[in-house]
């Protein structure tokens, strides 16, 4: 059994459970990601939110919850994001 979705609200850890997962996250069809991305408290523990590559190097976009694409300033730009990320 293999999941079709995952969500991530585990707090400074979503890299970790990303990299822990990465074989499942590159296998056909790939899961969605929903994620939920606390730059400000990450900023304030000092940790750098700016680490979000790990999604590029896998092929995953990144979506707002309306379906529109967001750039990484955008989610940046936010104290508090949810985002889905999607294969492309």
């Amino acid at each position: 059994m293999r999941p079709d979705a995952y969500q991530g609200r585990r707090l400074r850890v979503e890299r970790q459970v990303l990299e822990g997962g990465a074989a499942l996250l590159l296998s056909q069809p790939a899961p969605l990601l929903w994620l939920e991305l606390h730059n400000r408290m990450l900023r304030e523990r000092g940790h750098d939110p700016r680490k979000l590559g790990l999604l590029d190097d896998l092929g995953y976009s990144i979506f707002s919850q309306r379906r529109r694409a967001m750039t990484r300033n955008e989610i940046l730009a936010h104290p508090l994001v949810r985002v889905v990320c999607k294969k492309t």
